[in-house]
């Protein structure tokens, strides 16, 4: 018995965050499509996603999005440097359970883990 209680200690909060990250990956996913259709339509990636419809309202915290012209110089991967064309750009941050680890979405180099 003490061991089924340590294990469903273990694995219930496990499964959760797994749900979770599918979650946050499926609005990312929606997220760099949303980036890439309004290019298309308007000539430049969104500035913010203030125009977004988001479909998990409530994953909204875990996102960071840096977009087109944006002068934040954590646009990371950007590189933090005033005379670095953020012209035609964006980057997309989010993280599961603890945000010092993250996954991003670059326009310019694709997907990557941070890690601490």
């Amino acid at each position: 018995f003490p061991l089924g209680l340590i294990a469903g200690c273990i694995l219930i909060p496990q499964a959760l965050l797994g749900v979770k990250l599918l979650k946050l990956d499926r609005e990312a996913n929606r997220i760099i499509t949303y980036s890439y259709d309004y290019k298309i339509r308007s000539g430049t990636f969104p500035t913010n996603l203030n125009d977004y419809a988001w479909s998990e309202p409530a994953l909204r915290r875990h996102f960071n999005y840096h977009g087109h012209g944006t002068d934040d110089k954590f646009t990371y991967p950007f590189k933090d440097d005033p005379q670095y064309d953020r012209s035609d750009k964006f980057s997309l941050r989010y993280y599961v359970g603890d945000s010092r680890t993250a996954y991003w979405y670059s326009s310019k180099t694709g997907w990557f883990v941070e890690d601490d």
